[in-house]
């Protein structure tokens, strides 16, 4: 099972609750082996959320949500 959409802290929208660690060990007690760190214009937890991934076996995808000066979100 996959999650492909989710933002950290490092987005507007994210919550204190969404650190990296957080995330990882939410994927895992879902039972989830691929997620995808999705924060607005912003990479980083996405690379430490990898590295704690490792531990459980579960995937990550380094994504990106864009926003344009149109205020357009596309997924990259």
């Amino acid at each position: 099972m996959a999650d492909l959409h989710i933002h950290s802290t490092l987005s507007p929208c994210g919550s204190l609750e969404m650190s990296p660690t957080a995330i990882v060990n939410r994927a895992n007690e879902l039972g989830l082996n691929l997620i995808a760190i999705t924060d607005h214009n912003a990479i980083e937890n996405g690379y430490y959320a990898g590295k704690i991934a490792k531990r459980f076996d579960i995937s990550i995808i380094y994504g990106l949500e864009a926003q344009t000066e149109e205020e357009i979100h596309t997924l990259i």
